[in-house]
């Protein structure tokens, strides 16, 4: 089903799972539910610290139920997390107008702008959040491709037959370094670049007196659907305005900005700040696409490809266990949270980072003593990685992280005593049922 069709399936489910009668066997903890048995939904995501992680080629997205997200590679953050009732790094906001004037409304939770319902919907290959406001129902996708870009689409879609003005407007505010927050260096060495519905971020890195990261974030922009005007800004400024929060800023009432800047460096934070305006009939569908790039002639590559696809179906690993009896219990939950299971140890097991810039030695050698099931090839390379890190004397670190360029990993060498005993039992595991001695 194509992007218009699934938001229309997913608000039909959502409305038949809270009015039925099988409402209570498919119910969670803290107000969740299976709607199948890959799919959760969050009835009440503020009062959720639900997240799932998505991962590609090591780029690792973690979606929390509640809008926040973060981005990162290893140590390598696209986008920083922010939670706990921070102000997000990523919002999406969208208005209706009415007399003349926007309402405005935060299509994630994470910002409360006006009383929205909100919905949040887990799959396996994207987070979905759902506002339904004034008979105008808003959809959230986040996901991850194959060749390691970030695809964000917003949609609107018209529950009556009456023509609304309305506009769709995002605010992303990318890091690109090597680093696990903000400094008051930040603004001055990230530039940020508006041009064709494209937004470029530069930082570099100074490692050391001889060394020099350079790196390239690239954050492209497509409209499906005819615009009526678009305002655009690289300035955090001039979107927020200065010492305000974003739930207070000027611009969302007014859907546009006091000027459009196109190029921010150094007495500002270059960001990503839009607002793009539409008659809306039916449907409308506005797309972005993420990516990074550490060498400029990738990224000039990059600059002259604009596909940003709808639909992505990463493939997932095929194991399966099923439970048909389960005493004086519906076998349903059991077996979907199971596979929910199986999806987070493929996760574990794989993955470049555990929601932080470390891996935990014990937590990836427990891991893949398990996804061997299913995948020996990869659970080979990531035993030769986390052997890579035991020191000459034979101690073994506590967590590591992937280095980047030729530059030393961070580890956390504080000396517990058990991670070598989960090294020597998952070498027996592999032996055991891969029979590779090489």
């Amino acid at each position: 089903m194509n992007i218009i069709e699934k938001t229309k399936y997913y608000l039909k489910e959502i409305n038949n799972l809270l009015n039925s009668k099988e409402k209570k066997e498919k119910q969670l903890p803290a107000n969740a539910y299976f709607i199948d048995e890959q799919t959760i939904l969050i009835s009440n995501p503020l009062q959720s610290n639900a997240r799932h992680p998505y991962q590609v080629n090591g780029l690792t997205l973690w979606v929390y139920a509640s809008g926040y997200i973060s981005l990162n590679k290893s140590t390598f953050y696209y986008i920083l997390p922010a939670n706990d009732g921070n102000e997000p790094f990523v919002s999406f906001t969208a208005g209706i107008k009415k007399n003349n004037a926007f309402t405005p409304l935060s299509l994630l939770p994470n910002l409360q702008i006006n009383t929205n319902k909100h919905f949040t919907i887990f799959t396996n290959n994207e987070t979905l959040f759902f506002t339904i406001y004034q008979d105008v129902a808003f959809m959230v996708s986040l996901r991850l491709s194959q060749d390691s870009s970030f695809l964000i689409s917003l949609v609107a879609l018209n529950l009556t037959s009456n023509k609304k003005t309305i506009y769709l407007s995002s605010y992303i505010n990318p890091l690109f370094k090597h680093e696990t927050a903000e400094s008051i260096e930040t603004k001055w060495f990230k530039k940020g670049l508006y041009h064709n519905n494209t937004f470029s971020f530069f930082s570099h890195e100074d490692i050391s007196r001889g060394q020099r990261l350079y790196n390239y974030g690239l954050i492209k922009r497509k409209h499906f659907d005819k615009v009526e005007v678009v305002y655009n800004t690289t300035s955090k400024h001039d979107y927020k305005g200065i010492n305000t929060q974003l739930h207070h800023s000027y611009s969302l009432k007014e859907g546009k900005f006091k000027e459009n800047r196109e190029l921010t460096i150094f007495d500002d934070t270059a960001i990503l700040g839009d607002y793009n305006h539409y008659i809306l009939n039916e449907s409308i569908v506005l797309g972005y696409r993420i990516q990074y790039y550490n060498n400029e002639k990738d990224y000039q590559l990059a600059l002259k490809t604009d596909n940003i696809p709808l639909e992505v179906n990463n493939k997932l690993n095929d194991f399966d266990i099923h439970f048909n009896d389960i005493e004086n219990k519906s076998p349903y939950i059991f077996n979907s949270f199971i596979k929910q299971v199986i999806n987070q140890v493929d996760y574990s097991a794989y993955s470049t980072n555990s929601g932080t810039i470390f891996l935990g030695v014990r937590d990836v050698c427990q891991m893949l003593e398990t996804s061997l099931l299913w995948n020996k090839k990869e659970t080979r390379k990531k035993i030769l990685e986390v052997f890579s890190f035991i020191d000459p004397s034979g101690q073994v670190p506590r967590q590591y992280s992937l280095p980047f360029d030729d530059l030393n990993a961070k580890m956390d060498l504080r000396e517990f005593i058990d991670q070598g005993l989960w090294l020597i039992n998952l070498i027996y595991e592999y032996l055991a049922y891969s029979n590779d001695y090489s």
